[in-house]
């Protein structure tokens, strides 16, 4: 069946602006906690600035969501005497903090492990590497025989654009 899930909630977004070079090295600052916990990065647990490496692991968890129909910090029992939010917000903290990620991608393919692996590793202004997870990916699309020649988005079908098209627009002109 189809799984029901709410892609962001604008109440609980925040711009991440692009952080410079010269920030790189920037430790984050504290912030509040904000943000869906289901898919809510280990930092933004903690209430740390957040950055364009919470938002990959994020999606991350929305992934690994999609595939496996739940995570493993869904349901954990809660304290009916206090019924406190932290206290549900500190229970998936520990979840995804103890669980190794061998377990979190278990049955499905290595670069959903390695994708995990790679962005949990990211520094806090460090610039992903966009190519990198697009070609792991696109790799594991051709192995598993899906079409990709044309990358769509699932909510507006118009708007299908190819691969090469996409580098292309990116300035990645060389493949």
């Amino acid at each position: 069946g189809l799984i029901n899930a709410k892609l962001f909630e604008t109440a609980d977004s925040k711009h991440i602006p692009k952080i410079s070079a010269n920030d790189n090295e920037q430790e984050p600052r504290k912030f509040g906690v904000y943000g869906t916990p289901r898919y809510m990065s280990l930092h933004a647990h903690k209430g740390k600035e957040l950055s364009r490496r919470d938002d990959l692991e994020s999606i991350g968890y929305m992934l690994l969501y999609f595939l496996h129909g739940k995570l493993p910090w869904q349901g954990l029992p809660v304290n009916n005497s206090t019924n406190n939010n932290s206290d549900k917000y500190e229970n998936i903290f520990i979840t995804k903090k103890m669980i190794h990620l061998d377990e979190l991608c278990a049955n499905l393919p290595p670069e959903y492990y390695h994708y995990m692996l790679y962005v949990r590793s990211l520094k806090f202004a460090q610039e992903p590497n966009y190519r990198y997870l697009i070609t792991m990916f696109t790799k594991l699309l051709y192995r598993i025989n899906m079409d990709q020649s044309r990358l769509v988005s699932p909510l507006i079908n118009d708007m299908a654009i190819t691969f090469d098209e996409q580098l292309s627009l990116n300035g990645n002109n060389n493949n």
